[in-house]
């Protein structure tokens, strides 16, 4: 098992999905059973990703890590929003997580990298806030990858 999984994941397997019968009781504990078909009808499988403290950066270019300086690749720009460089937020290898996918709705392999607004201004909630938040994706060699 990659050393990622195990930090992550405590050298565990794939947390248990969450079934419509967990989603139907956890709203109906919470007193909002009107709401269950509309959640049911909009819930997705998703991969719930967990930072623990006293974890060891990987050191190599494109290992899967939350905070520091991203890897990006030869000749790619910071990402910016409103004249600002963005904040980065971390980096998932897609090889590290596509055990745990239910469905395959990622890459098998690449680099995601996440950044967010650095004045921690945007919400989303006006359609002006689009582009406070950048996924980029890179799928190549991970030598051509260096640190920021």
């Amino acid at each position: 098992m990659d050393n990622f999984l195990k930090r992550v994941f405590g050298g565990k397997t794939a947390q248990p999905q969450v079934g419509e019968k967990a989603i139907e009781l956890t709203l109906a504990a919470a007193g909002l059973e009107r709401i269950t078909p509309d959640v049911l009808r909009l819930a997705l499988p998703s991969i719930r990703i967990t930072n623990h403290t006293g974890l060891e950066i990987g050191d190599e270019a494109g290992a899967s890590r939350l905070g520091g300086q991203p890897d990006l690749p030869d000749g790619a720009a910071w990402p910016e929003w409103k004249g600002a460089p963005m904040s980065f937020v971390g980096q998932i290898r897609l090889k590290d997580v596509a055990a745990f996918a239910v469905e395959p709705a990622l890459p098998a392999d690449g680099l995601l990298s996440f950044f967010y607004d650095s004045k921690q201004e945007t919400y989303g909630a006006d359609p002006a806030d689009r582009g406070g938040w950048q996924v980029t994706y890179f799928r190549g060699n991970p030598g051509s990858l260096h640190r920021q």
